[in-house]
């Protein structure tokens, strides 16, 4: 239900900025919310994501749909339990587990996005608007640890950025989750 829910939620999403941007937009909307929510960064697009690099809501759904899935179950549902919705105990709190897979992904993700952007898009190297850069560097330190979407070319990226990518990843999404990247192996 929790997968089916918020991948449904992210087509409807997705399916209103492709609406007027692509054609088959219901398709590729259903196509690219599972293969984000699953963490396995297919594009129906030649360039990928490319062409959308300046689409906010198209970047900030695909990110939403990437980290969720990357977090995992037990964190999703701990959060689920939130009184606020609805369910769970009065006195709900955050496992230790969600805790900490909470506390490395956000700093994963901001070290990522300013590591990225002042390695690959500050001082003029692509024409955008700083705030299109900013979301840029987001969207690709977001993705790079666990589903492989690009709005920028990646080949241009500089040695140090391509390094970062790799870092991230090597590191991927937290244990229990649709991510990749390095696991312990499970126990005999």
């Amino acid at each position: 239900m929790i997968t089916l829910t918020i991948e449904a939620f992210g087509a409807l999403l997705l399916w209103t900025f492709f609406e007027n941007a692509t054609p088959n937009a219901l398709f590729q909307a259903i196509f690219h919310a599972v293969s984000a929510f699953c963490n396995a960064g297919f594009s129906l697009f030649p360039a990928n994501l490319e062409g959308y690099v300046d689409r906010p809501g198209i970047n900030l759904t695909i990110i939403g749909l990437v980290i969720l899935g990357g977090l995992g179950f037990p964190v999703l549902h701990n959060l689920g339990n939130y009184p606020l919705f609805g369910r769970g105990p009065t006195a709900w709190r955050l496992t230790f587990h969600s805790k900490m897979v909470l506390a490395i992904s956000g700093a994963l993700l901001l070290t990522g996005t300013v590591g990225i952007y002042f390695s690959r898009i500050s001082g003029g190297a692509l024409p955008l608007p700083w705030y299109d850069q900013w979301m840029a560097a987001f969207f690709q330190s977001a993705t790079a640890r666990t589903a492989g979407f690009n709005t920028l070319s990646i080949a241009r990226f500089s040695d140090a950025g391509i390094f970062l990518l790799i870092l991230l990843m090597w590191i991927g999404g937290s244990p229990i989750s649709t991510a990749g990247g390095s696991r312990r192996p499970p126990s005999a």
